[in-house]
């Protein structure tokens, strides 16, 4: 069993071609990828923004998840504000706003925004990334690994960017976040 992570899949949210430089078939290459790499014994983590723009296409959001393998988990992004019931029907197991691992003494967050605060951030997330920030250091994390931010690299070495764009619309098993962060590189399948 591995654990896998990915971010910002956005599933039917059509704006994110535009405003992401996404393929037009990225729904289908977020599927086919995933796919190719999760088996249903393996557990993904996913840091949140789900799908977007949906609203009446519930039923096609649903058959999307049913052909992803693996055990879910999500973390919660900004675009994910429906009740948790709606996203356990999706077949998520956990529904949360962070969660930290520890790997080899080494602590880690995984959330869903990179503790940099924006003003182009609605005011929700900012105070959300506030509470992190504060979270991260009260409880002495080494690392981060988040999405949010789409194809922007990490301003840090201490953080991974999750996002579908910076890992090929495929999700990345955690062990190699670690790697990367251990080394302070971020590493992406580009």
């Amino acid at each position: 069993m591995k654990y896998y992570v990915i971010s910002d899949t956005h599933f039917l949210h059509d704006n994110t071609i535009k405003y992401c430089n996404r393929p037009e078939d990225y729904n289908e290459r977020i599927i086919e990828n995933w796919r190719k790499v999760v088996s249903d014994e393996d557990t993904v983590i996913h840091l949140g923004d789900v799908a977007c723009g949906f609203t009446g296409r519930e039923a096609k959001l649903k058959q999307i998840f049913e052909l992803l393998p693996g055990r879910k988990q999500l973390i919660k992004g900004n675009h994910d504000t429906r009740v948790d019931m709606f996203y356990f029907d999706l077949g998520f197991e956990t529904v949360k706003d962070y969660a930290i691992i520890e790997n080899e003494g080494y602590k880690t967050l995984l959330c869903h925004y990179p503790l940099e605060i924006s003003l182009h951030d609605h005011k929700t997330s900012r105070a959300m990334q506030m509470e992190l920030m504060s979270l991260f250091r009260d409880k002495k994390c080494s690392y981060l690994i988040h999405g949010h931010t789409h194809n922007a690299k990490p301003k840090y070495g201490f953080a991974f960017n999750a996002s579908v764009e910076r890992l090929n619309y495929t999700p990345i098993e955690l062990q190699k976040c670690f790697e990367g962060l251990k080394s302070f590189q971020n590493i992406s399948y580009h």
